[in-house]
């Protein structure tokens, strides 16, 4: 498994306002929380960007600095290097 994927239960549909292109577009995503270790952020975002609608795919990394250790334990255990 190269993560943990998470579709926030209650927050399914997103309504996202942006501009692209000089104009102002409005449209609805599906917020995805994947979890996985930072040396498999590049070829998942790879994948993303190769089934995304968009030509601009969100997909940012944020890092964990702290939370539950038996929790981080067990991800770590769970998503190979």
């Amino acid at each position: 498994a190269a993560g943990i994927e998470s579709v926030l239960d209650g927050v399914r549909l997103v309504f996202v306002r942006y501009e692209w292109q000089g104009k102002i577009e409005e449209d609805s995503e599906v917020l995805l929380m994947i979890k996985t270790r930072s040396s498999t952020i590049p070829a998942l975002a790879e994948y993303v960007r190769s089934k995304h609608p968009y030509e601009v795919a969100e997909v940012i990394s944020l890092p964990i600095d702290q939370g539950n250790p038996p929790y981080l334990k067990w991800i770590g255990d769970i998503v190979p290097e």
